[in-house]
């Protein structure tokens, strides 16, 4: 073999090896990448088994960098904070975005005693992740530990306002604001403003609250919002949680005067009393209990006075119905109830009729209605009673009449219009006697008590 040839053999060879070499390494930094990449995807997803491995393949992988310091953290003591901080530091370094190392090594400077440059880093920490709710719960409750309360409820509305699904978490915290008078005036940046998650923390609040000044302070506190900012709901939850509280006056004087100028026209001893607006659902308008089997809807009929009139249509109703209801704050005297209505194919052996009870200081029935069933055309009804001076509260029900499981059975329509309750002079002699019957004359039934679970 010539020495030309022999070399150029020896150049193929070298460059064999070469891209044999290369390939080996490409492919060693492939397998590398592909385990690295497998492991950091489980880590994420919330392995914390795979950290070893990670560090392993991606010894500068940021998120497996900061679970190794948080395991440190929770398995040294506070003697050793150079190690744990020095961890932390690195896991920084990895990903000088992520605020959680910052708050961590913060917390470590606190509990050292050096608390002004533990704010500055939490300060920083604030600047990297403005919208991160997890962050934002953290900076929370080392606020609330450095005793600055203000502070740590910002950065609890701010995680309210990225993430709604954190109210059943914080309201709790919020509730516990509210019920301690000396902090509840916390809560005025929030209420004052357009804070998205502040109506259904009113309505939370009115629920959960254990005393009644909680409630009112808050909504005091919205009041001082330009008047756009209370929605419906609120003033709805405060108005329900007065009723609850028996606080009745107060209860009406709040829903009258969120009613608009269309409202107001309905307004009078009995609300909407013709049916004219949609059943409202809250406060001392008419409420109706969500069922499958019937159906209530304000139409245009014939003969309506008007332009509509309550139809009520039964589907098969085998249970006792006492669904339309509407609460009352009338003062002690004689009234009439009257009204008009037209049955039409309501087939029911007990019928349907209107009962009007007393329900605080307890429940007494003051008067009741003529029983409708059957079919017919438009017709007049009314019947007296007297609010006696201890009743401050009442309850207009149209409900089953009957008092057997057979009776209650119920399919058709039955249309009303034209309700309303006026002042009268005195009772009538049949009246009076009607009333004396119901006080529990012998012979007479007590009536079962009508629920009002869906005004609460």
């Amino acid at each position: 073999m010539s020495a030309p040839q022999k070399g150029s053999n020896l150049f193929a060879f070298g460059w064999r090896v070469v891209l044999l070499v290369a390939a080996a390494v490409l492919a060693w930094q492939v397998i590398t990448t592909g385990l690295g990449d497998h492991y950091a995807q489980r880590l994420e997803q919330g392995d914390d088994t795979v950290l070893a491995q990670v560090l392993t393949w991606r010894p500068s992988h940021p998120e497996a960098l900061y679970r190794q310091a948080l395991r440190l953290l929770a398995e040294s003591d506070d003697t050793e904070g150079d190690g744990r901080e020095t961890a932390l530091s690195r896991a920084y370094r990895a990903d000088p975005t992520d605020a959680r190392p910052l708050i961590e090594i913060a917390a470590l400077r606190f509990r050292a005693e050096q608390p002004e440059q533990a704010d500055a880093l939490m300060e920083i920490a604030a600047a990297l992740a403005p919208a991160d709710p997890g962050v934002q719960l953290q900076m929370a409750a080392y606020w609330d530990q450095r005793q600055q309360p203000e502070r740590a409820l910002q950065h609890l509305s701010t995680a309210l306002e990225v993430d709604r699904s954190l109210r059943r978490e914080i309201f709790p915290a919020l509730l516990q604001v509210a019920e301690q008078p000396a902090r509840r005036g916390l809560l005025r940046p929030f209420a004052t403003s357009s804070t998205s998650w502040w109506p259904s923390f009113f309505g939370y609040l009115s629920r959960e609250a254990e005393t009644i000044e909680a409630v009112r302070f808050a909504y005091n506190l919205r009041r001082l919002a330009p008047p756009e900012v209370m929605t419906d709901e609120e003033r709805a939850a405060y108005v329900r949680r007065l009723q609850k509280d028996g606080l009745i006056g107060e209860a009406y004087l709040i829903w009258v005067n969120g009613l608009d100028s269309v409202e107001l026209g309905q307004l009078g001893l009995l609300y909407n009393g013709g049916f004219e607006l949609p059943l409202s659902n809250e406060g001392f308008g008419w409420t109706l209990q969500r069922s499958p089997r019937v159906e209530a809807r304000p139409l245009a009929t014939q003969g309506a006075v008007g332009e509509r009139a309550l139809l009520l249509r039964f589907r098969a109703l085998e249970t006792r119905f006492s669904g339309l209801q509407q609460p009352l704050f009338l003062q002690p005297g004689t009234y009439r109830l009257s009204g008009r209505v037209r049955p039409k194919g309501l087939e029911s052996v007990g019928g349907l009729q209107w009962r009007l009870t007393c329900r605080s200081p307890e429940t007494t029935l003051l008067g009741e209605s003529p029983r409708f069933l059957g079919s017919g055309e438009w017709r007049d009804f009314a019947f007296d009673f007297e609010v006696p001076p201890d009743c401050q509260y009442q309850l207009l029900v149209l409900a089953s009449a009957g008092r057997r499981a057979f009776e209650l059975e119920m399919n058709g329509v039955i249309w009303l219009d034209d309700m309303k309750i006026t002042r009268t002079l005195g009772l009538d002699a049949a009246s009076r006697a009607d009333a004396l019957l119901r006080d529990g004359a012998p012979g007479t039934e007590t009536l079962p008590d009508v629920s009002t679970d869906e005004l609460q």
